[in-house]
């Protein structure tokens, strides 16, 4: 009995060994190429994503975009993200993809001071972003204007993941390109055309956006006229006069007569 005991333990032992040979095996292979691309994609939280301690400091290019690298954290090894653009690491890239931008959807950030478009774009290629931001849906009253450019190299991957682009409305100092128009901050309901383009077309997407604090008004910086219609006063007591605002963009006058116009360019307000 005892003989078959020890005669079982030491094949528990062995068929370990085998087990853990094997393992190591696979790991040092795996290892060994660190540019392939993973395959599934590397979940949202890297962090749940193990590499095991034969990959420690290998680093790799996922399917969805980014550069990890392997890392110790307490007992654990994982999958940390990279940041490629601003870490000043040399990160693994594929060729340039030109592809036709998108717009994904847009975000007000008040700790920024600012809105976040999201888009994706070609990469090895610049980018041309402008945004119109109005107190008014027909983009009449416009109090924000943005105008950004710039070259994703490889390394950014904006082709097969959402970029984020932010222009600065509220927070000090602007971004080259942004520019307040007439007021001094944007507050309350306003509405928002964004553009994308390169060298393989455009996007367009207009989105509603509330920004913290009260209602903007818009500052009246148009000139009032006004213009009295010539009329004989017979026609005058014989007909009422009537008066109405016309409108041409920001202008405003004041038209009254009988059977008055606003002109040409110009349309009755009301």
């Amino acid at each position: 009995m005892i003989r078959k005991i020890i005669i079982a333990l030491l094949v528990l032992v062995l068929c370990d060994g085998l087990a853990h040979e094997g393992q190591s095996f696979a790991a040092d292979e795996d290892s060994s190429n660190t540019t392939t691309t993973l395959a599934p994609t590397i979940p949202d939280s890297p962090r749940d994503f193990s590499c095991g301690k034969s990959r420690l400091g290998k680093q790799i290019l996922a399917n969805d975009g980014w550069n990890y690298k392997c890392q110790q954290s307490g007992k654990n090894y994982i999958w940390v993200h990279i940041d490629c653009v601003f870490s000043g690491i040399t990160c693994i890239t594929l060729p340039p993809n030109p592809i036709a931008p998108s717009i994904g959807e847009s975000f007000v950030y008040p700790n920024l001071g600012g809105v976040i478009i999201e888009f994706q774009t070609s990469t090895g290629d610049s980018t041309r972003k402008y945004v119109e931001i109005a107190t008014d849906s027909r983009f009449e009253n416009i109090v924000f204007t943005g105008d950004h450019s710039t070259f994703y190299d490889p390394s950014w991957r904006c082709d097969v993941r959402m970029c984020g682009e932010i222009f600065i409305t509220n927070g000090s100092p602007m971004n080259a390109g942004d520019k307040l128009v007439g007021v001094s901050s944007v507050t309350g309901t306003v509405w928002a055309k964004v553009t994308i383009s390169n060298n393989q077309g455009s996007s367009s997407k207009t989105f509603g956006l509330v920004f913290p604090g009260p209602q903007m008004v818009t500052p009246t910086t148009s000139t009032t006229t006004t213009t009295i219609v010539e009329q004989s006063a017979s026609e005058v007591s014989n007909r009422n006069v009537v008066s109405f605002q016309c409108r041409k963009g920001k202008l405003r006058k004041q038209v009254s007569g009988v059977n008055p116009s606003c002109g040409k360019g110009w349309k009755k307000v009301g």
